[in-house]
């Protein structure tokens, strides 16, 4: 147990370990290259609930387990890392620096968790629809009806069709109906999902609109990350610039003793 311990704090791990991550999303890539339909089936539905029907293909989903280990033992190794720092600093009393870098490791541990949460409890679907039609999103459990939509007058760089800049829905929940308006860059809110319109519509039919379903409660848990991050770098960008000027300080009280 010792050994393990001592072979989970190297630092040197955590580097390798995001070697082999990166290694293995580039294989998922060449993947999704392949199978692109399969794989599309992820956006709008929980991992578990799709490898209910592709469980039988391991090829399309193994490296996601790989990258699941190597991402679990990454987010072990900085735990490990961090011990030390935690209990040398309840022994000794806070020091800045030292809690500067608990504070980047506990955001570590943060954005892996926010990943963890967006692939296993998150939705992201893309439907397309036309003017009065209509669809049902199982994992979001609402309907959507397009009542309506607004292009730009003009196509952007003069290519492919206008884009869509606002459209009307008609969402409906068990708890009842109500109507939503979108505005491109101003998505709209609905039961816990955000409803946007998409910008790229390649592929898009003339006349329809691209409606993105998202629901990813790990893009929470990632802002805080972002926004412990910054304080992190902010409270280290005040010791740094406190500590080279005391050290700026001191050398010129040398100066002064040796040239009086």
């Amino acid at each position: 147990m010792k050994n393990l311990f001592v072979f989970m704090s190297r630092p040197l791990l955590a580097f390798w370990l995001l070697i082999a991550s990166g290694a293995v999303i580039f294989w998922g890539a060449i993947v999704a290259r392949l199978n692109d339909t399969a794989l599309k089936g992820l956006n709008d539905t929980l991992m578990q609930d799709w490898l209910a029907v592709y469980g039988a293909r391991p090829g399309l989903y193994i490296w996601i387990f790989i990258l699941f280990v190597l991402l679990t033992l990454l987010a072990l190794n900085t735990c490990v890392c961090t011990l030390p720092y935690v209990l040398q600093t309840g022994k000794t009393g806070s020091s800045g620096r030292r809690l500067t870098v608990i504070l980047f490791h506990v955001c570590i541990l943060i954005f892996l968790l926010g990943h963890l949460l967006s692939t296993f409890v998150g939705m992201n679907a893309a439907v397309t629809l036309r003017p009065g039609e209509q669809t049902h999103i199982p994992a979001a459990g609402i309907g959507l009806k397009l009542i309506s939509a607004e292009r730009s007058a003009t196509a952007l760089n003069n290519e492919g069709l206008p884009l869509a800049v606002s459209a009307v829905l008609e969402v409906t929940a068990p708890a009842g109906r109500e109507v939503r308006r979108l505005r491109a860059f101003r998505p709209a809110f609905v039961r816990g999902l955000s409803l946007h319109i998409a910008l790229k519509e390649k592929g898009v039919p003339s006349g329809a609109v691209q409606i993105i379903v998202r629901r990813d409660y790990g893009a929470y848990v990632l802002m805080f990350g972002a926004c412990l991050a910054l304080l992190a770098t902010l409270f280290y960008a005040l010791l740094a610039g406190n500590a080279r000027e005391s050290k700026l300080r001191l050398g010129g009280h040398h100066d002064a003793y040796r040239n009086p």
